[in-house]
Order: C-alpha cells, then sequence, then structure tokens
C-alpha cells in the first residue's frame, strides 16, 4: 500500500486526494501510476509491503508460527507537476495447492526513469516445525 500526503500550502483536489489528506493505491497486488498535479511541489509518500501468510497445522505435533509483517519506507520527495511515477503494491502471503506458504512481496515506488525510490520490504511466511516432548 502507498499513502500520499500533501505537504504543500496549494489547495487541490483530484478524485480522493485533496490537500490535507492522503491518497492511497492497493491492498492486495498490482502497479498504479502516478501523476503529479498542478500546485504540489512535495509530497510524503508512505510505502508498506505486504505481510507474509501465517502457517497452521491440524496436527497437534508440529509448531506453526504466524507470518511476519510487510517492512515499512516512508519520506518526503520533491515534485514537479506532470512528473509520473509508478506505484507496485505488493501482494499478500499466500498459501499454494500444494501447500507452500508463499511471501508478502515488496511494494515500490519509482520515478519515471524506473529508478526505485522507496520500497516498503514484504514479509515471510510462517514457519512449520515439528515438536517433541522433553523429559
Amino acid at each position: 500500500m502507498v499513502r500520499f500526503v500533501d505537504t504543500g500550502s496549494s489547495s487541490i483536489s483530484i478524485g480522493d486526494y485533496s490537500r490535507g489528506a492522503a491518497t492511497f493505491f492497493g491492498n492486495n497486488g498490482g502497479t498504479y501510476t502516478w501523476t503529479v498535479p498542478t500546485g504540489v511541489a512535495e509530497v510524503f509518500v508512505n510505502v508498506f509491503g505486504s505481510g507474509g501468510r501465517g502457517n497452521a497445522s491440524a496436527d497437534a505435533s508440529w509448531l506453526t508460527t504466524g507470518g511476519g509483517g510487510g517492512g515499512y519506507a516512508g519520506g518526503a520527495l520533491a515534485v514537479l507537476p506532470g512528473q509520473t511515477y509508478t506505484i507496485a503494491c505488493g501482494e499478500g502471503g499466500y498459501l499454494t495447492t500444494g501447500y507452500t506458504i508463499i511471501n508478502g512481496s515488496d511494494t515500490t515506488f519509482k520515478n519515471a526513469a524506473g529508478n526505485t525510490l522507496l520500497t516498503g520490504g514484504g514479509g515471510k511466511g510462517g514457519l512449520t516445525g515439528s515438536a517433541s516432548v522433553v523429559s
């Protein structure tokens, strides 16, 4: 997920984005573009990687763990009206039909040249291991 907050003094409104408010892109994967609106010179961008899937077992002799949370990165970026950025929102971890745990994936914020400016890392999937009683 990516969150923008206008830090400028202009009065703007595009869709659900307005001065002092936030715009959100993606909660479960997807690639989006964002163009800087007129009057905006700086934005604060927050990127959040997607969480890893937890593991579970119906067998009490197996220990399982929850998935790791996604990472965070954020910062103020100087921008120019008309510049375009690409946002790749991470997809949450999942369980395949073969019972493989898939990690959450990264969320990235890139400029028009394809340079990554911010990355929120994806969380790792949960683990499973056997347990034994020690006496």
